[in-house]
């Protein structure tokens, strides 16, 4: 692992850390979606479009209850939708646990994602997740699995879950 390239971190608290590795958006939650962390991918997407133009993003939630989204969440979610759909190469989200609550979340997801143009799809796995972008010319799919395994360790030692 010593050539391994850390994820940069925009923004941590302890539901979310967002931030990049190489050429991906890489967002990490762990709780209830705010207008605050939309607001804060808001202000990360503008960043991010002036210096990398193009990315994957990698979206891995690890909660076991459905995320609260109402109006406003949802206003916001359909904006930064719009914000990056220019910009994406590809769009993996990560649904993490087993049972009814994940799979309703993946089946969510997977239609709201029908739904979009981007180039997306859900999963299970962070693994299968890095396969699939791979694929849609991510580059290095064990490096990603590397940064993520690094930020969750860093984050879990500064932002323990609530």
């Amino acid at each position: 692992m010593g050539g391994m390239v850390q994820a940069s971190c925009f923004f941590a608290d302890d539901r979310l850390w967002l931030g990049t590795w190489k050429n991906v958006n890489l967002m990490l939650w762990r709780g209830h979606v705010t207008p605050q962390h939309l607001d804060k991918m808001r202000d990360y997407y503008a960043n991010l479009s002036k210096v990398t133009p193009k990315w994957h993003a990698l979206s891995i939630i690890s909660s076991d209850r459905l995320p609260k989204i109402g109006p406003t969440e949802r206003e916001r979610i359909r904006e930064l939708s719009v914000m990056s759909l220019p910009h994406l190469l590809s769009m993996a989200q990560v649904v993490e646990g087993t049972g009814r609550w994940a799979a309703a979340v993946r089946a969510l997801l997977l239609g709201v994602n029908t739904m979009s143009k981007a180039p997306s799809s859900v999963f299970s796995l962070e693994q299968a997740a890095c396969e699939w972008m791979a694929k849609r010319g991510l580059e290095d799919p064990h490096g990603l699995a590397e940064a993520v395994a690094e930020t969750r360790r860093e984050w879990a030692k500064v932002q323990p879950a609530a």
